[in-house]
């Protein structure tokens, strides 16, 4: 069973969002269908997100019990089990240039994982070093294989962070 983290939902903090896009998506009646579980950092980082690009966020996936996190082929220790985790797109989105954005424009320490095949990003509060690179836990997830990356180490153009 997840802590709670938070004291409910803020709808003032994410005007953008509605508290059902983050809880578990199972049919059950399972024990992650609560907000209080969620790591607010989390919204709080989307809801920038939605104030700078001007477009609607979907959320894939977010809160997961263990069984739909199984069911859904979820990582063992899973952040999305914990709370702590957020798949999500957005129209026209190139998964791994955003990725980059979340790092140098929104200054997040958090794990980011992109998705180019399937157009998605995901992000987590875990500020836990990655066991790959010894850095930031940055990945890019694609052709069926892990890439093992440091977003910070990749140049952009700031231009392109406009």
């Amino acid at each position: 069973m997840p802590i709670p983290r938070n004291d409910g939902w803020n709808q003032t903090m994410f005007p953008d969002f509605a508290p059902s896009e983050f809880l578990c998506k199972c049919t059950s009646d399972c024990t992650h269908k609560d907000p209080k579980l969620l790591d607010h950092s989390v919204v709080t980082l989307l809801q920038a997100v939605r104030n700078n690009k001007g477009l609607p966020i979907y959320i894939i996936s977010a809160l997961r019990c263990p069984e739909h996190n199984e069911k859904v082929h979820g990582a063992k220790n899973s952040r999305h089990v914990l709370g702590k985790a957020c798949d999500f797109t957005f129209q026209a989105m190139d998964a791994v240039q955003f990725a980059i954005e979340l790092v140098w424009k929104f200054h997040w320490k958090g794990g980011i994982g992109a998705y180019p095949d399937n157009k998605f990003i995901h992000v987590d509060s875990d500020n836990q070093q990655s066991t790959h690179t010894g850095g930031p836990r940055h990945w890019i997830y694609e052709n069926g294989k892990y890439d093992y990356c440091e977003f910070y180490d990749i140049e952009v153009d700031n231009k392109q962070l406009q």
